[in-house]
């Protein structure tokens, strides 16, 4: 007899994850395919929504080829953030999807007047970014006025794939929020802001609740993905707060950092927090009405990355070249024997966004060697993310941090953080926590796992043991001098002065 199962399909910045789920919220099988980014300028990042359906065709038929025996009882999604999807009449897409790295909106995101900047941030959280859904709008009304004449509807990725799969054209308040035309008071779309920012609100799509059942997965559709017609297909949410409730995170007491080319910084809040503002986003949790705070740090994963890459001389990495050299760096004793890095390889992120910021290893000298170089990596990003640790911290105290990523598989990471931060550190227990809370909100749609989103976080909360922080006079001192250090994040600063003739 079949296996019941849920179907979670993650729409991700590199590729399509899909995975099978039991009754018990357990992983059966997965599936994933790659895609490419296309960047044909400086600082333009866009991909091609056809890509994904392809992409998530794949995946599908690996996951199914791999579980065996499974009768698929629901359909849903989590997909990367502020990356519109401009959809016609038909619902084809017009045009690629610039994605959140996109830069080519750095001007409509400077011009927006600053009355309204002071009303998005007051209402939204936000203030004007190319991170945000806002400028990218605003520079396809410009640029491309023949497109956005013809553009019925405005989705996120997952929401283009579900459009896809079942005609329905809508959004949800996770992908909402990041538009800045979110309101979290309103919980939906303020068309007084849209109408402000010169954005038609009849472009802006109709909201569903994250686990909404949006219809039948169409037999077209169906046939491709190697699937029965007429199967429940749920809403789905963006791929931030479907992580958090794939890792189990309990927003009102948790705090998140993941660890991935950046770092992430995530807690719950009751309502817009005006401190936060400029340091920080503010995004609706699927648990609503309830927002959480984002901290970006630019700096994480990446720079482990850059090290993998300089010291082996290949452009992809085995990524367990680095097993060996993290061996030696839990030897190497806290403060990397005088040896700082500074993580701002791409820019200063959160809390203090500065995009001119650079990276340096300070202190360097002759014992130092690779150990003691990816050991600094890790204080180095560690003692960044703790700035917006303790932000967070001072607004409303939390019992741990759940941490999670590719980075924090890294063995003695876990106990740097915890040293570094003095809260107790609990590691996910599972590897892809969006595809996870996409398969979750599937099942909750059709009433499994108690049948709110609750139950179903609660259900895959991690289980083991934390690490606990140990208190040292080497950590307080790693964590001033590093701040200390920090003035020296700006190249630009350092420049020799003109001469001045007496």
């Amino acid at each position: 007899m079949p296996l019941p199962a849920v179907l979670g399909i993650d729409i991700g910045t590199s590729s399509v994850k899909a995975v099978l789920v039991d009754q018990s919220a357990r992983v059966i099988a997965g599936g994933r395919v790659a895609y490419a980014t296309a960047q044909p300028g400086p600082g333009l990042s866009e991909q091609r929504p056809e890509d994904w359906r392809e992409a998530a065709i794949g995946a599908v038929r690996a996951a199914l080829d791999a579980a065996g025996d499974v009768a698929v009882a629901a359909i849903s999604f989590s997909g990367h953030m502020s990356a519109p999807v401009l959809v016609g009449a038909d619902g084809t897409a017009l045009g690629p999807c610039h994605t959140i790295t996109d830069q080519r909106a750095a001007a409509e995101a400077d011009c927006i007047a600053p009355a309204l900047a002071d009303a998005l941030a007051r209402r939204t959280g936000n203030l004007p970014g190319t991170h945000l859904t806002l400028p990218k709008l605003m520079w396809w009304r410009d640029h491309a006025p023949e497109v956005w004449a013809q553009t019925a509807a405005i989705l996120g990725p997952k929401d283009w794939l579900r459009l896809w799969m079942t005609g329905d054209v809508a959004s949800d308040p996770t992908d909402a929020g990041n538009s800045m035309l979110f309101e979290a008071g309103r919980w939906g779309f303020a068309e007084d802001l849209a109408a402000a920012a010169g954005i038609a609100f009849d472009k802006l799509p109709r909201l569903r609740e994250t686990d909404a059942i949006a219809g039948p997965l169409l037999p077209g559709p169906a046939a491709a993905l190697g699937l029965p017609a007429g199967i429940p297909v749920v809403t789905g949410a963006a791929d931030m707060p479907a992580m958090l409730l794939g890792a189990g995170m309990d927003l009102a007491s948790d705090m998140s950092v993941t660890i991935g080319t950046s770092a992430n910084v995530i807690a719950g809040l009751p309502g817009v927090e005006p401190a936060l503002v400029g340091r920080m986003n503010t995004l609706p949790y699927p648990e609503g009405p309830q927002l959480y705070a984002i901290a970006s740090h630019f700096g994480g994963g990446g720079a482990i990355a850059w090290l993998t890459a300089l010291l082996s001389g290949a452009a992809r990495p085995d990524p367990a070249f680095i097993a060996p050299i993290a061996e030696e760096a839990a030897r190497v004793p806290t403060g990397s024997d005088g040896l700082i890095f500074l993580p701002y390889l791409s820019g200063g992120g959160s809390p203090t966004f500065d995009n001119a910021a650079r990276g340096a290893f300070l202190g360097l000298s002759m014992a130092h060697g690779r150990a003691h170089m990816l050991r600094a990596i890790l204080e180095g990003v560690s003692a960044d993310v703790a700035a917006s640790l303790d932000l967070l911290g001072a607004i409303a105290p939390r019992r741990r941090i759940l941490f999670s990523g590719g980075g924090a598989r890294l063995p003695f990471w876990p106990q740097l953080l915890a040293d570094i931060s003095g809260l107790p550190v609990v590691s996910a227990s599972v590897a892809d926590a969006s595809t996870l809370g996409a398969g979750l909100i599937a099942g909750v749609g059709i009433g499994w796992f108690g049948g709110s989103l609750a139950s179903a976080r609660k259900l895959v909360a991690p289980q083991g043991p934390a690490t606990e922080p140990r208190s040292s006079a080497e950590t307080a001192e790693l964590r001033r001098r590093f701040d200390k250090a920090k003035a020296a994040r700006r190249p630009d600063l350092l420049a020799p002065q003109p001469l001045v003739s007496a």
